[in-house]
């Protein structure tokens, strides 16, 4: 055996950097919503971790599996990084069962489902909106998870908080396929007409998400403050689809999101303490 081929692999993780905020600013929401602390949610969210860093691995052996063509020190990468964090997820699921967090299979169970809708989309149209949609749904499972370990159960006001970080984070995958539209275009959306084709979907879904949270907060679901959360979004999308060009700087773009997810966080735990 070859040096090369003995020396261990540089951890696989994902190059998509915005799903970290997917994966934890909903724990944070919860955190902030519920307003208890738990020794255990440090668990959990290690747990969160483990499971979330399998996916590249699981994604790169189930291709392997299904005929696609992998390198053999990538598939070697798999592997050794599947195995490790899977062994990682397992032993903090088990703990955390001990502990007894019985709720959290369901919630598991849910994040498999949105794991196998997303490959099966990305395999079979590519990568779209509503295979990161799909991604969204799973990753923000993150925050019922954590809202079960805090309260000891789930909720109306989990599940709908849960819902909300779907939606939020649903934004997000709208305005960057936005961008990426408009920056596929030659010279970009010229006038409006070509501006409002590429922004259609991005509008479209911001003005469902308002509807969605209002529809919400009348029937008593969600407090006012949700509504607030959710406006400096809604702003920047607008402001993003007027000022749309061909030349998007995707990491003034990912730092922008970043922030408005931890101020929507932020906002969510203002006024919502039990």
């Amino acid at each position: 055996m070859s040096m090369l081929s003995s020396k261990m692999p540089a951890p696989l993780v994902t190059r998509e950097h915005g799903s970290w905020a997917v994966l934890l600013v909903p724990i944070l929401a919860s955190l902030g919503v519920v307003g208890k602390r738990n020794a255990d949610l440090l668990w959990f969210a290690l747990c969160a971790l483990a499971v979330f860093l399998c996916y590249i691995p699981a994604q790169r052996l189930l291709r392997h599996w299904g005929g696609a063509l992998i390198g053999d020190e990538k598939l070697r990468e798999a592997k050794v990084w599947g195995g490790a964090y899977g062994i990682a997820a397992v032993a903090l699921v088990a703990l955390l069962l001990s502990r007894g967090y019985w709720g959290l299979l369901p919630i598991g169970a849910t994040g498999g489902f949105f794991f196998a809708l997303n490959f099966c989309l990305v395999k079979a149209r590519g990568k779209s909106q509503f295979s990161d949609l799909a991604a969204v749904a799973g990753l923000t499972l993150t925050g019922l998870g954590s809202y079960e370990i805090l309260e000891g159960s789930v909720d109306a006001r989990g599940l709908a908080l849960y819902v909300v970080n779907v939606l939020f984070f649903g934004c997000g995958v709208f305005y960057v396929h936005m961008q990426m539209r408009a920056t596929s275009l030659k010279n970009g959306p010229a006038g409006w007409k070509a501006k409002l084709s590429v922004a259609r979907d991005n509008l479209l879904y911001h003005s469902v998400v308002v509807v969605v949270v209002g529809i919400l907060f009348i029937v008593g679901s969600v407090p006012p403050v949700f509504l607030l959360a959710f406006a400096p979004m809604v702003l920047y999308a607008v402001y993003g689809s007027v000022r749309l060009s061909g030349r998007a700087r995707y990491k003034e773009v990912g730092l922008a999101l970043l922030g408005l997810s931890l101020l929507f966080a932020f906002l969510l735990s203002c006024g919502t303490r039990v």
